[in-house]
């Protein structure tokens, strides 16, 4: 490995170790739940409310993502329709 590579190869180290301390800090003080139902919705977003790849992704069954997001409406949450995105505000 040249001395171009090696830098490059070490500041891509730094970044990647720079993003993965502001992820964890963004999860500390997070329960569990929240941070499940944050991804749930955010992978329904990906899917463009594609409700079986949602589920697909995280490897959980359309069954449990369906019970997951009727509990998140009865809790409040803004769920939206099948085939439908989240609102952006």
């Amino acid at each position: 490995m040249g001395l171009i590579e090696a830098a490059s190869a070490s500041t891509l180290s730094a970044q990647l170790a720079q993003t993965a301390q502001t992820m964890s800090a963004a999860l500390v003080g997070r329960t569990v739940a929240d941070v499940e139902r944050d991804l749930i919705l955010d992978t329904l977003d990906h899917t463009l409310g594609n409700r079986t790849h949602a589920a697909n992704i995280p490897g959980i069954s359309i069954r449990t993502l369906r019970n997951k997001l009727n509990q998140y409406a009865d809790e409040g949450t803004n769920v939206p329709d099948p085939g439908e995105r989240r609102s952006v505000a």
